[in-house]
C-alpha cells in the first residue's frame, strides 16, 4: 500500500489559491499602478510573497524562485522599470500556470 502524502490536502488548497491569484498576476503585468508602490503594489506584493513561501513548501521550487525574483524586485528601493517588471510577472505566471496544470 502506498502511503498518502500528508500534505496532499494543503497542496490542493495551495493550487486553488494559485487558480484564484493567476488573474491578478497576469493583470498586474500591465498595470502601471503596481510600479507606483501604492495600494495595488502592496496587494500584489502580498500575493507574490505568499506564493514564494508556499510554493517552496509544496515542492514548486521554480514557482517559488520566480515569486522571490519578482518580490525582491518589487520591494527593492530601485526605480521600477515596466518592461523588467512585466518579464518577471510573465515568468511567475508561467510557473503558476504550470503548477495548476500539474
Amino acid at each position: 500500500m502506498i502511503a498518502r502524502d500528508p500534505l496532499h490536502d494543503l497542496k490542493l488548497r495551495f493550487l486553488d489559491r494559485c487558480r484564484s491569484n493567476i488573474g491578478s498576476i497576469i493583470a498586474a503585468a500591465d498595470d502601471e499602478r503596481v510600479l507606483e508602490r501604492g495600494e495595488p503594489h502592496v496587494q500584489i506584493v502580498r500575493i507574490v510573497h505568499s506564493l514564494a513561501g508556499a510554493g517552496g513548501i509544496f515542492g514548486f521550487d521554480a514557482l517559488s524562485a520566480r515569486a522571490i525574483d519578482l518580490e525582491t524586485y518589487l520591494i527593492s528601493g530601485d526605480e521600477l522599470d515596466a518592461s523588467k517588471a512585466r518579464g518577471l510577472f510573465e515568468a511567475l505566471s508561467t510557473e503558476v500556470q504550470g503548477a495548476i496544470d500539474s
